[in-house]
Order: C-alpha cells, then structure tokens, then sequence
C-alpha cells in the first residue's frame, strides 16, 4: 500500500487479509471524521450527506469482517 503525505511517499507493508482490513477501517475512519467534520459546517451538502452514508456503510462493513 503506498501512502503519499507532502510530496513523500510511504509504503506501508500489509502482510495478511487481517492487517489488510484493519488498515481499511483505519482510513475509512478518518475519511469518516473529516466528513463529520465538514457536514457540521455545512448540515445541507446533500452530495456529502450521500459520501459520508458510502463511506460510513463500508465502515460497518469493514468492521464486522475484521470480527469475523
């Protein structure tokens, strides 16, 4: 998985299906937050009500494959 931040690029070894999953739910939280974030500066952004039900559906199920 490569991550790029300020012109760096960062690789980020997954060695299993599991770290694999957890590595997903983690940027799938922080894209969560950054959307809560921004809705509650703009409550009606009908398109950003629609990205954050995705992303927030994807979550759960992320999560819950990680459980099983």
């Amino acid at each position: 998985f490569l991550y790029a931040y300020k012109n760096h690029l960062y690789k980020i070894n997954v060695t299993n299906d599991k770290d694999k999953l957890l590595l997903n739910i983690q940027i799938h939280s922080f894209v969560l937050k950054d959307l809560i974030l921004y809705l509650d500066t703009n409550p009606t952004d009908q398109s950003m009500i629609v990205e954050f039900n995705k992303v927030n559906n994807k979550l759960e199920e992320l999560k819950t494959n990680y459980e099983n």
